[in-house]
């Protein structure tokens, strides 16, 4: 599977489901401390207190990250795609779709070597 296709998994998964249990880093959209800066604050703080690795998605246009991060299926594997639905697709709103390949600090995730968490 070696295509730069987004719907392509990179690496096999080991179990067929990946738990929160096994993951170790929670990612946000930089528009999230810009937008609800209170909200952000409360999330920092929680989850600074609780020892859990947070970042910032570098460059989003926007604050849903759901909508185009990478979904993790192994340790350092994730599942890539390309968020571009209909219902965006007017001039006005596609300002709105957010790339992954403009978010600059996501490449290290397609190749592994974040180091991010434990």
């Amino acid at each position: 599977m070696a295509n730069n296709s987004w719907n392509t998994l990179y690496g096999k998964c080991k179990d067929p489901i990946m738990v929160d249990a096994y993951t170790d880093t929670v990612f946000f959209s930089d528009l999230l401390p810009q937008k609800c800066p209170t909200l952000y604050q409360s999330l920092d703080t929680i989850l600074t207190d609780n020892s859990i690795d947070h970042r910032l998605l570098e460059n989003s246009k926007d604050i849903w990250c759901r909508d185009y991060m990478p979904i993790q299926t192994d340790e350092k594997r994730f599942v890539f795609y390309k968020y571009n639905p209909n219902y965006l697709q007017a001039k006005h709103l596609l300002r709105t779709i957010t790339d992954v390949n403009e978010i600059r600090n996501i490449n290290c995730l397609k190749l592994g070597r974040c180091g991010f968490g434990s």
